[in-house]
């Protein structure tokens, strides 16, 4: 079964991503970048939805830019889905190897489209 792994500090959008993949994947999920951190050596996943603003010291983009450095880690797909709306943020992050850019409020059938079509 695949693997995705759902980065973000807000436990609503985490289990609106989940209910949105039907179960088709197992989920794991992260409140912030050391968590997600310990779960990507524990067992890569093979893709990763990551919130731009998390709590703590480093920030989603900081995290997509560790997982795109990481020869162990650097094909998993990543995409961001983040409440920023700003060009420069989305230009950034896309720089750093993002594959996709979602602001919020987006539609979770719309990223669960993405993400079946990634992993199919």
């Amino acid at each position: 079964m695949k693997h995705v792994l759902i980065v973000d500090d807000c436990p609503d959008i985490r289990e609106l991503v989940r209910l949105a993949l039907g179960g088709k994947y197992l989920v794991s999920e992260a409140a912030d970048a050391r968590s997600a951190i310990e779960v990507l050596y524990r067992h890569a996943p093979d893709l990763i939805v990551l919130d731009v603003m998390l709590p703590g010291a480093m920030s989603g983009l900081h995290l997509l830019t560790m997982v795109r450095v990481d020869p162990n880690l650097s094909e998993i797909p990543v995409v961001i889905v983040t409440a920023c709306r700003l060009p420069e943020e989305r230009q950034s992050a896309l720089e750093r190897g993002a594959d996709a850019y979602y602001t919020k409020p987006f539609s979770p059938l719309d990223l669960a489209d993405y993400i079946n079509d990634r992993l199919t």
